[in-house]
């Protein structure tokens, strides 16, 4: 297509890709994705009486939240299906995905422990509120944009297409961010292998907000360290 090849890639506290994120967000206690309010209290993580968690609890809920997107991604298929196969066929349709913000992270910060607080990345917003809200992650979108984006049949996976790239890399890990944690930053940094310059933002939130500060040094790491990737010909033909 005529672009320029990139000599280096940046990557500022990145998740590795959406479908990633909605798995762990996704409300493993919903039991009926067309009633918004059903639930199994048994796997609701904002139940007290759930609390603290136990691994066997964390376990059971990933597992859980594995099965909620597989059904999702199901249906979507078969609707995808029975709209193609119309006599006047229709692509695609608009839909809701309820309560897609319950990561049990977001309640227990020993699991994948960083400087966060409780609570999520929504700036204090009680969690649960945001969860049954009408704004939160992939409430709206479409049966395509679910199996392109959301769904594990996505191939917008970070980390895997990343390992198929050869330049250097600037990997920098926010340590307040609380919806990258750290094992999805090791997830990065096996995939960069030799070519990673890691820099830890010390005490970054996700988007560096009212950070003046930590953004210049941000700003200042990047240019320093593009100055060097470009003064070492050898690097950039890595």
């Amino acid at each position: 297509m005529g672009l320029t090849p990139a000599h280096s890639i940046t990557i500022l506290a990145g998740h590795p890709g959406r479908s990633h994120l909605m798995l762990n967000w996704l409300d493993a206690s919903m039991t009926d994705e067309c009633a918004p309010l059903s639930d199994d209290p048994a796997l609701d993580i904002y139940d007290p009486r759930n609390q603290p968690f136990t691994p066997s609890f964390v376990a059971l809920i990933r597992q859980k939240q594995l099965e909620r997107s597989e059904r999702i991604t199901a249906w979507v298929r078969q609707r995808l299906a029975h709209l193609r196969g119309l006599p006047d066929p229709i692509h695609d349709e608009a839909m809701l995905v309820y309560r897609t913000y319950a990561d049990p992270r977001f309640v227990d910060l020993s699991l994948d422990a960083n400087d966060r607080a409780p609570g999520g990345n929504r700036g204090g917003k009680n969690p649960r509120s945001v969860n049954y809200g009408v704004n939160s992650l992939c409430r709206y979108t479409s049966l395509t944009g679910w199996i392109s984006q959301w769904s594990l049949a996505s191939h917008a996976d970070g980390p895997s297409n990343l390992a198929k790239t050869t330049v250097p890399v600037l990997h920098m890990e926010y340590t307040v961010g609380a919806s990258i944690f750290p094992s999805k930053i090791r997830r990065w940094s096996q995939a960069m292998g030799a070519r990673e310059t890691f820099h830890r933002v010390r005490p970054g939130t996700h988007y560096l907000l009212n950070q003046p500060a930590l953004i210049e040094d941000v700003a200042d790491a990047i240019l320093g360290w593009l100055s060097k990737v470009e003064s070492e010909p050898s690097a950039r033909a890595a």
